[in-house]
């Protein structure tokens, strides 16, 4: 297939389908204004959106950017998360069959279509929830990273019997432990006595 064949085509035919499926936002004012292999961008008014397909992970998806100042894109499943959040699990789609890539572009385009008009429109209000949203995901995704860090920390100091920074590492993280690591906070406790002695 030629280079210029393949820009028109994209991998697995997912430029054609993503013209196709999200045909509808050139009818809301949007103009193509980036095409890769595995990417199609769009720009309205207030609003862009990128459909993609990952070229290692095969997952498709979309995000959104507000174009009035600079913002974080969106992803769309944290879109929904404001939005619909019973449509979250419908937000990313993976394949690497050219069979199915139509099947999941028609599934991300139906869902912006549908749940995310308010959004493509640059809907402020609705744009502030989502961004709301985001950040308290965000905010989920660093605590969670944290105690795993933590976690890991304190697991190896508790094999290496360094007993007192696990004790300390695990009370970093003390909304989080699970019934195993509680019970060997108290049982570091009463072998170390209490750490303000």
């Amino acid at each position: 297939m030629s280079e210029s064949m393949q820009d028109k085509v994209g991998r697995l035919g997912f430029v054609g389908h993503a013209r196709e499926a999200f045909d509808f936002l050139t009818r809301l004012g949007f103009v193509e204004t980036t095409c890769t292999n595995t990417m199609v961008d769009w720009q309205g008014a207030r609003t862009g959106i990128t459909v993609f397909h990952g070229s290692q992970s095969y997952i498709m998806g979309a995000e959104f950017r507000r174009l009035a100042a600079r913002h974080v894109p969106i992803d769309l499943a944290d879109a929904l998360r404001a939005i619909h959040p019973d449509q979250v699990h419908l937000a990313a789609y993976q394949t690497s069959s050219a069979s199915n890539v139509r099947a999941g572009l028609d599934q991300l385009a139906s869902l912006v279509r549908d749940d995310c008009e308010a959004l493509l429109a640059g809907d402020p209000q609705v744009w502030q929830r989502v961004e709301e949203a985001w950040r308290q995901q965000q905010e989920v995704y660093e605590r969670e990273a944290r105690i795993r860090v933590l976690r890991e920390r304190a697991n190896q100091a508790w094999h290496t019997k360094e007993y007192a920074t696990a004790v300390s590492l695990y009370r970093e993280m003390e909304e989080a432990l699970t019934e195993v690591e509680k019970g060997r906070v108290a049982y570091l406790t009463r072998r170390l006595g209490s750490p303000d002695e």
